[in-house]
């Protein structure tokens, strides 16, 4: 009787060992099939770093070393800890993924760095991370040395840049050294655009967030020439990355939560075409509108898409849904870094 008895409960196991494993996979497929216009075109890169350590991760960046001082290609991410009690962190990977290191983020008076870090951008000796959460008193973009973040386990923050908007995202355009900037928003959220900042464009569009650029410059303040803004651009929603491609595209990644993320790709020469100008920030400036009259494409991709890299002619998708505050991007590919072909 007790052979039979167990002959079953090892029988019931097996079946739910086999159920699950079938559950999983029929998830994993239907991903490949809601999102086989991504994929077709994807690759899948490395995995995402710091899923162990509790860490959300936010912001990506590509660091190009020097290869005179044998100063290796290096990839950043930033992110804030799950447990609040812990630093925001930044890692550093290989250019093949691999996790070199680690940097913890220190305030500038060497206390724990608890601030939502989100975008980070790269420009000479500096890293930029954004900081959109006011509780910590502060917003704007934060600064630490590039040598502490790639050679150090900590890294103080050695200045605080103010901005018109709560950053969400940042980037560098390294070859004309220009930095762009822009605010997340979502109506049903903590992250909600002033009203000024919602603007209806030429076509008709509704935009609902702002995009700044500054001239940086070596040698300036942080490699700030001036604090004030040189152009704006009203965005789209959820705007959580953008980079720019090689053709001259711009590319904003959407998300919020579970649904959907978007890779928008604008055609930036055509978008600066339609000049207007504000004065929402201080001084007047130029305005651009990046909105359905200079999309290109418009690419549905997996859930919780982050800040993007692009190199080699792809674009580099982070997506935070397999952290330890999500869990859920586990069943299906958020625990990897893809790169989509660009063009």
């Amino acid at each position: 009787m007790k052979t039979k008895a167990l002959k079953i409960t090892i029988a019931v196991l097996v079946g739910i060992v086999l159920g699950v494993a079938i559950l999983l996979a029929l998830i994993k497929v239907g991903e490949r099939i809601v999102f086989a216009r991504f994929y077709f075109n994807a690759e899948t890169e490395f995995k995402v770093p710091g899923l162990a350590d509790g860490l959300v991760q936010q912001g990506f960046d590509y660091y190009e070393g020097d290869p005179d001082t044998d100063d290796d290609d290096r990839f950043l991410v930033s992110g804030y800890m799950k447990n609040d009690e812990k630093s925001s962190r930044i890692y550093v990977l290989n250019k093949d993924g691999k996790v070199v290191h680690h940097a913890e983020l220190k305030n500038m008076d060497g206390g724990h760095n608890k601030t939502h870090a989100g975008g980070i951008a790269i420009y000479g000796d500096y890293v930029y991370v954004a900081n959109d959460l006011e509780k910590y008193g502060f917003v704007g973009l934060q600064v630490f040395s590039l040598d502490d973040i790639i050679n150090k386990d900590t890294a103080n923050c050695i200045g605080e840049i103010k901005l018109g908007i709560n950053p969400a995202t940042c980037y560098v355009d390294k070859e004309k050294s220009i930095l762009y900037v822009a605010n997340f928003h979502y109506e049903k959220s903590d992250y909600v655009s002033p009203e000024e900042h919602k603007l209806q464009t030429p076509c008709g569009d509704n935009n609902t967030a702002i995009m700044l650029a500054y001239e940086l410059g070596a040698g300036a303040d942080f490699g700030f020439k001036d604090y004030q803004p040189d152009k704006a651009y009203s965005i789209t929603s959820k705007v959580q990355g953008l980079t720019f491609t090689d053709s001259g595209k711009i590319v904003l990644s959407t998300s919020y939560s579970i649904s959907k993320s978007h890779l928008l790709m604008y055609d930036f020469e055509k978008a600066e075409q339609g000049k207007e100008t504000t004065k929402l920030f201080g001084g007047e400036i130029p305005l651009y509108h990046l909105d359905s009259s200079c999309l290109v494409k418009d690419l549905k991709a997996p859930p919780m898409a982050e800040e993007l890299v692009f190199l080699d002619g792809r674009i580099y998708i982070m997506n935070e849904s397999a952290s330890n505050k999500y869990i859920f991007g586990r069943l299906l590919s958020g625990t990897y870094v893809h790169s989509y072909k660009a063009d």
